[in-house]
């Protein structure tokens, strides 16, 4: 599994190397959502909104044109390639 250097206070300024950590991508933004912080543009229930609406059969050009974001990004998330944690319910699975 790939490594990454985490943040652990989010603040986008910080240089303190203190607060570096070797783990997962995947526990990083679980952690960030855990202290309160956004991880993209959007917020869990609109991409909850995002998987409704293809699932429903709206194509990913419409669904991106509302939501202001590319058809690339909601690709993504209706492939399972992002926003993994935040099953169809909205409740966060494990990674």
């Amino acid at each position: 599994m790939k490594r990454v250097y985490c943040h652990s206070c989010d603040r986008k300024l910080c240089v303190n190397p203190s607060h570096l950590t070797l783990d997962t991508q995947g526990k990083n933004m679980r952690d960030v959502l855990r202290r309160g912080g956004r991880t993209s543009t959007l917020l869990p229930t609109q991409v909850q909104e995002i998987k409704k609406l293809f699932a429903s059969g709206l194509k990913l050009k419409e669904i991106a044109v509302r939501f202001g974001v590319s058809d690339s990004s909601i690709r993504r998330i209706v492939n399972g390639k992002t926003w993994k944690a935040l099953s169809l319910e909205g409740e966060a699975s494990n990674f």
